[in-house]
């Protein structure tokens, strides 16, 4: 590929399809949502340590919700509120663009991504820290 020229560059678009009569752990066929997770978590990944690859964006399928039911009464017990239970999950998503750096005339960029891919991942989510 050759050096980005325009805003748009090279683009490149393809579909993720699953082979006729696919099935997840032999249950259910493929969703939308499963094709959508594939692309995110294993083929967005791979592409993105393609030389000369800036940026892939999805398009398509459906994301997986997570649904956070906060309990008010350990809320209070804990001096915590509903707007910490929310500062804490939007900051858990953010992806940051630290910087980058240069070397023998190379850039690398420098990035932080902060996406909760699981139930687990959301448990693991601090909402405050006190006395250590």
């Amino acid at each position: 590929m050759r050096p980005i020229a325009t805003g748009l560059g090279e683009i490149f678009m393809y579909v993720v399809e699953a082979k006729a009569g696919a099935r997840i752990e032999h249950e259910m066929p493929y969703t939308p949502m499963d094709l959508r997770a594939v692309q995110n978590w294993i083929i967005l990944l791979q592409l993105r340590q393609a030389p000369d690859v800036t940026e892939i964006n999805t398009i398509g399928g459906y994301e997986k919700p997570f649904h956070v039911t906060p309990n008010p009464a350990k809320l209070l017990a804990l001096d915590l509120s509903l707007a910490d239970v929310v500062e804490a999950l939007e900051a858990s998503g953010a992806s940051l663009g630290a910087d980058y750096i240069e070397h023998s005339g190379e850039g690398y960029l420098i990035r932080v991504p902060g996406f909760v891919r699981d139930v687990v991942g959301m448990w693991n989510i601090i909402l405050a820290r006190r006395t250590g």
